[in-house]
């Protein structure tokens, strides 16, 4: 099996990286790129990698080297993919960040995708298959302006139900910067969330 690495530079484009899973040595620049808006995540499943990124991006190859264009350009920034339950999850928030809202990307071939739900006033940037479901990972606004930190579950990519929120302040323009996102992490049946600005980790445990 072939493993794909992607990495973001900014303002110049997408470098694509693939080599061998059981090696560290030879790594192969692939081009022409296959496409030219950046791509933020990648993920494998059902024998197909799949790769998003900015203007709703979504591309699938099934050996990291021939990609495919799965979508039609449009104002979604898909931060973050995730397979499990037979099901690709993608999601992502509006271009035009006023206000901010998720957007939902599901699919069970990787080839046809459906738009999940709106997530109006919730930014969800970060998304992983742990436990069973999906944990999705971001920023809520509330009404005077006021943002949380906030955990999010889901068993299809459908319907999300709330698990965690801050008690302090984190403003959902935290995410302006790919680099103030926030990171999630997983390990025996444990989710650990830290969120830039809050000074400790959230771990939840067997919550789902």
């Amino acid at each position: 099996m072939t493993v794909t690495r992607l990495s973001l530079l900014l303002g110049l484009g997408v470098m694509l990286l693939t080599g061998p899973a059981t090696g560290q040595s030879t790594w192969q620049l692939r081009s022409p790129l296959p496409t030219s808006n950046g791509l933020m995540s990648v993920t494998y499943g059902n024998d197909l990698f799949v790769a998003v990124g900015f203007f709703d991006t979504i591309l699938t190859s099934p050996d990291a080297v021939t990609w495919s264009l799965r979508s039609q350009e449009g104002q979604g920034l898909l931060t973050d993919v995730a397979f499990g339950n037979g099901t690709f999850v993608a999601i992502g928030v509006e271009r035009d960040y006023a206000p901010r809202t998720t957007v939902i990307r599901t699919s069970r071939d990787a080839i046809n995708w459906t738009n999940g739900p709106v997530q109006p006033d919730v930014s969800l940037v970060r998304i992983g298959f742990i436990n069973d479901v999906f944990v999705a990972v971001g920023g809520v606004s509330e009404p005077a302006g006021v943002g949380r930190a906030a955990i999010l579950t889901s068993s299809d990519g459908q319907v999300w139900t709330e698990r965690w929120r801050s008690t302090t302040d984190w403003a959902p323009s935290n995410l302006n910067s790919l680099w103030s996102f926030p990171c999630l992490i997983s390990g025996d049946h444990t989710v650990l969330a830290k969120f830039p600005g809050l000074p400790k980790m959230v771990p939840r445990s067997r919550l789902w």
